[in-house]
Order: C-alpha cells, then structure tokens, then sequence
C-alpha cells in the first residue's frame, strides 16, 4: 500500500502508545491500477488525471510533486519529512501559504531537492548524527536512492532508540552510584566507598556532571581519618626523611668533632675539657648514624640529645656568650621540623636547659666562672683554650660561621621541597578540576 498523504495530522497515538496512520483516502497499491485495487478494499478508487497532484505539500516526495506515480519510496519520503519536522520542530516543506503561485513555487523546491538536514535549522542543533543521516537517506531526491522499505527506516530508528533507551538506563545507573557515594561519605565518612561508588558511577556514564564534580571533591579534599595505606604510605616517606636527617645531622657533628681536634693547633690548657667534648659530639654523630640506619624518633632524639650536651659544656671553653647559643638554636630550630609535637617542644625544653645551665652553671659549681663584669666591659675567658689572638679569632670565626650557613642551607632546602609539593598538589587539583566546569567543581580554597 502507498499511502501518498503521511503528514503529522495523519498520525495519531492510541492511549496504550500504539500509532494510527488515518487517512487512507488516496492511497494506492502499489503495481497495481485503480479498478483492480477496488477488488481489494470497500474503499472507492480516486481516480487521477495524468499529471495530477495528490498529497500535502509539507511532506510531498519530489516524484509526488513532479505529478507522477507514487511508489512505497514516496511514502519513505513522507516518513523522512514526518521525522525532520520531530527533530527540527519546524516541516521539512513551509507550506503555510494557500497561494496558487506560492504552492506552485514550493512544488517546484521540491521537485529540485531540498536539505533535509535538521542541524541546518536554529532548533534542530542538537540532533543526533544517526537521526540526520536517517532523514537526509529517506528523503533523497530520487526514489531509487532512499531507504529501500519502510521496515528498513523501522529498524534503522528502533536501532538508535535502543542505543537511547541504554543511555537512559545507564545515566539512571550512574546517578544511583552518585546518590551512593554521597551517602557513603556523609554517613560514615567512608572515603574509600565513596570513591568506589563515584568510580561505578562514571564507569555508567562518563559525562555525569554529578559524579565529576565528586570525584574532584573527594580528590582535592582532605578525608576526616586517613586510610590505613596512606598511613602506611607516610610512615615509608617518614622513614626515608629520617633517614636523610639523620645523614645530614651526623655530617654536622662530625664536622663539629673535627674543630675539637683543629683546637688542638691553637694550645690547650686542659685537654680532658675538649676530650669530654669531643666524645660527646662523636657519641652524637655515632647515634645519628644509627638513626640514618635504623631510623626511628627515639634515635634522632639521642643523637640531638647528645648535641644539646655538647653545646652546653663548650660553656667550660668558650663562656656561655660565644658559640653556646647558636648550637642550642640550631637544635631547637631543626628539631622545630619533626611531625610529634611533644618531640619539638622536647627539644626547645631541653635547648632552654641547656642555656640556663651555662650561663648560670658556675653558681652551681658545674662549670668555672669564664666571664666577669669588669667596670664597663664583659671579660670572658677561656680556662681551656689559649694561643695568639689571631688564631683564636679565626677558629671561632670558621665555627660562628659553619653554625650560620648550615642551618640556613638545611631549612631552605626543606623550605624548597615544601614548595615543590604544594605546587604539585596545586597543579594537580588544578588538572583535576578541569574534568567539570568551574560552576559544577563545587567550592574550594
């Protein structure tokens, strides 16, 4: 049957979703003349003068307009046209005119191809590309060039609202995880089901503006409690920063070891003084060492421990006043970089010991009286130490300036891989953001 007259009046939907094409009034069989056709149907046959036009313009096939003889590839047409004017929202023919001259013009549109491309209208924009080639296939100027049945278009569009109803399942999919995720983190605080859910929920559907915007909070936010394999992750990463601490703390007391035996060079008037101090430093540096071997807090603190008693029995050689001071802060300073509060505040406790005892230690007879207020000047002497002025000025020159250059060299380099790490935490939550829109991110600092 070739209908000849497919438009949206003709087309009606039943209350169970079911279609009804009306309207059968000139349709035609097919290879088949009018007076046969009338053995067939209770319906009169129309019979048409050659050249005659039957049908709509707004849906008519250019053979249709030409006047010549339909066939079920008119038809084809007719069910492209019908499908542009869902997807454009507008005919594929504007017929509104009921001027002779004006239809007569269209005819002639027609009859020389139109396109039948609903992304070419401003409300067809959004069209899928399977649907475009459906309507522009169906409705090509030659009949012998369209789809070849009507079953086929079926197919053809059945396929399409297949791969459609398998989106809709899979977007409900994806916003059930979303919706999961979200229950999961606000409930329990249970970083690693969120990010699970977050996970099936792309997997569903990778456009989810939802999930995305999830997935980059849970990235960039910091979880209530941590993981146990990040914990276990930190205390590899604490280990091996130990490790280089303790390297670079038992170079620093070795260094210092050797300026006991370069004393030496200048004269000594005790030599258990800077023997008793010697070992101290070499019992320093052997502690770090076995802190940079097995690394642990408890061994870093013996190791500085040990340097907090060397700097305070120097008082016996230098006075309280000279280079006392400046390896106490160096102690406090560094150790201020430790993760355990209670190890830091240790430090700076025993750093303040320390300094009361050497300035105030020859009132409890620890250490001899090496300085002395005489009229307006402070004398300090050294009980341990001697050699000419120069020499001495020098040495303590070297060690005032090793107890300034080393700790600035170390905190800026620990300044520096704190620079380098939140950068890299920036570009990264950066990169991150950049799967959703800002608007969809959700708010951050």
């Amino acid at each position: 049957m070739v209908h000849r007259d497919i438009k949206p009046g003709n087309i009606m939907l039943g209350s169970y979703g079911e279609v009804y094409l009306l309207d059968w009034g000139v349709a035609s069989i097919a290879g088949v003349s009018d007076d046969e056709a009338e053995a067939f149907t209770d319906v009169p046959p129309v019979h048409t003068a050659p050249g005659a036009v039957l049908g709509s313009l707004e849906t008519m096939a250019p053979e249709q307009a030409a006047g010549g003889k339909a066939t079920p590839a008119t038809d084809i047409y007719a069910l492209g046209a019908v499908l542009f004017h869902i997807l454009a929202l507008e005919p594929l023919h504007e017929a509104s005119s009921s001027d002779a001259e004006a239809r007569e013009a269209l005819a002639l549109r027609i009859r020389g191809g139109v396109d039948a491309r609903p992304t070419t209208r401003p409300r067809g924009e959004e069209v899928a590309p399977e649907l475009e080639a459906l309507c522009v296939e169906a409705t090509r100027t030659h009949p012998n060039d369209r789809i070849p049945t009507a079953l086929a278009f079926h197919e053809r569009l059945e396929s399409f609202l297949d791969g459609d109803r398998d989106l809709a399942l899979r977007a409900e999919s994806s916003q059930r995880h979303t919706t999961a995720a979200r229950a999961a983190l606000a409930n329990a605080g249970d970083d690693g089901s969120a990010f699970r859910e977050v996970g099936r929920a792309l997997a569903f559907d990778p456009t989810n503006r939802d999930a995305l915007a999830m997935l980059v909070e849970l990235l960039t936010s910091v979880p209530r409690e941590p993981p146990a394999e990040v914990i276990a992750e930190e205390r590899v990463a604490l280990a091996r920063r130990l490790r280089v601490g303790a390297l670079a703390l038992s170079a620093g007391y070795g260094a210092v070891a050797c300026y006991g035996w370069a004393a030496m060079a200048l004269g000594l008037r005790e030599p258990s003084v800077f023997g008793v101090i010697s070992a101290l430093w070499v019992a320093s540096f052997a502690a770090a060492l076995v802190a940079a071997r097995w690394p642990s807090y408890a061994a870093l603190s013996l190791a500085c421990g040990g340097g907090v008693a060397a700097s305070t029995y120097i008082t016996k050689i230098y006075s309280p006043f000279l280079v006392v001071p400046l390896f106490l802060t160096i102690h406090a300073t560094l150790f201020a970089f430790v993760g355990p509060a209670r190890l830091r505040l240790g430090m700076v406790a025993a750093a303040c010991a320390g300094w009361t005892l050497s300035v105030y230690g020859h009132a409890l007879g620890v250490f001899p009286t090496t300085f002395e207020l005489v009229n307006d000047a402070v004398l300090i002497r050294s009980l341990a130490l001697r050699g000419s002025p120069s020499w001495v000025t020098a040495y303590l020159y070297v060690a005032g300036l090793t107890t300034l250059v080393a700790p600035a060299l170390i905190v800026g380099a620990i300044r520096g891989a704190w620079q380098r790490n939140e950068r890299a935490l920036r570009l990264q939550a950066w990169r991150l953001r950049q799967l959703v829109p800002a608007e969809d991110a959700g708010p951050r600092s």
